[in-house]
């Protein structure tokens, strides 16, 4: 025959009520020391969001491009008309008088 409980609640003594105390009031601490020095957001944090923006790195990427070909096509305009001329020089600032053989684009470039 099962005997009924008499006091379902567990004793706890004096020694592991000071105890958990303790810890409980240690990590209390610790969170409140940490919430005081670390920043809103580390810069680990801000570089892995960075980092997993792959649309926004796309979106840079394609305009960084834009703006070096309408800088390349600035520099082929010059080229053509004339007004920028490209001259080989050596390492003192000296021309180069039989630089090296470059095959000539192709007239339709």
């Amino acid at each position: 025959m099962k005997q009924p409980m008499k006091d379902p609640r567990v004793r706890v003594d004096a020694y592991t009520r000071v105890v958990l105390t303790t810890i409980a009031a240690l990590l209390t601490l610790h969170l409140v020391a940490l919430w005081a020095v670390l920043p809103p957001m580390s810069p680990q944090a801000e570089a892995a969001e960075e980092f997993l923006n792959s649309a926004g790195q796309r979106a840079a990427m394609i305009e960084a491009q834009r703006a070096t070909n309408a800088r390349l096509d600035e520099l082929v305009g010059l080229l053509k008309t004339g007004e920028a001329k490209v001259r080989l020089v050596d390492a003192e600032g000296q021309p180069v008088r039989n630089g090296p053989e470059v095959p000539h684009a192709p007239a339709g470039r």
